[in-house]
């Protein structure tokens, strides 16, 4: 563990502030009483999908990046058993954002064609990012690729599509989407479940995610 640098501590608490931010608020909104019970344990499936699924991430890319530990369990098929955990989780957040606007649909005060007005500018980036992220940086690199293997820690930085405009397109902009989905619907606690997720990737991006940058690529 000596190759995470100790002067990420101040980032990482932090971090830890605005995630513990996104639970209170979520656990307020979640136990008062403001939603349908089917609605509250739909947030509660995805909330622990999320805990679960960053957990996983910080778990696998840290004993990964200090100890080589999937590719001395798997040896060349680390890679593939790695993105056959990583990715069902994360397809399973936007379908459980949508299910749980839909059992808390209209919930928003205001007229429906201002919100729908709303997400679509939200959507815009989200689908544009999306397209950038597969299209110019890769899911296998998305998966932490540069974790595993050499090639992925040489290959040059994603500069087509919206990487032209910023180098986090992921956390920046695809993540709008759950706005976009709670928006659409306009349900309250759609918007709870989208900062939730916002605000912990971003916790992801300061404590794990940044730190092993540095790790690999000095």
């Amino acid at each position: 563990m000596d190759k995470i640098k100790a002067s990420h501590f101040f980032r990482s608490s932090l971090a830890g502030v605005i995630l513990s931010a996104a639970l209170l608020l979520g656990f307020h909104f979640t136990t008062e009483g403001r939603f349908s019970p089917q609605t509250y344990r739909l947030l509660r499936i995805l909330m622990g999908v999320v805990l679960y699924h960053q957990f996983l991430v910080w778990l696998v890319w840290r004993a990964q990046l200090c100890f080589n530990l999937f590719t001395r369990l798997f040896g060349k098929y680390d890679l593939l058993i790695w993105s056959l955990l990583f990715l069902p989780p994360l397809a399973a957040r936007p379908v459980l954002t949508v299910l749980i606007a839909l059992s808390d649909r209209a919930t928003l005060p205001g007229a429906a064609a201002l919100w729908v007005f709303l997400a679509l500018l939200l959507l815009i980036p989200s689908l544009y990012g999306s397209y950038s992220v597969a299209r110019y940086f890769g899911i296998i690199r998305a998966v932490g690729a540069d974790h595993f293997r050499e090639s992925y820690r040489s290959m040059p930085l994603a500069s087509g599509g919206m990487y032209r405009w910023s180098n986090n397109v992921m956390y920046g902009y695809v993540f709008l989407l759950f706005w976009a989905i709670a928006l659409i619907f306009r349900s309250q606690a759609a918007l709870v479940a989208a900062l939730f997720q916002h605000a912990f990737v971003w916790v992801h991006y300061y404590t794990v995610e940044s730190p092993d940058m540095d790790a690999i690529y000095g």
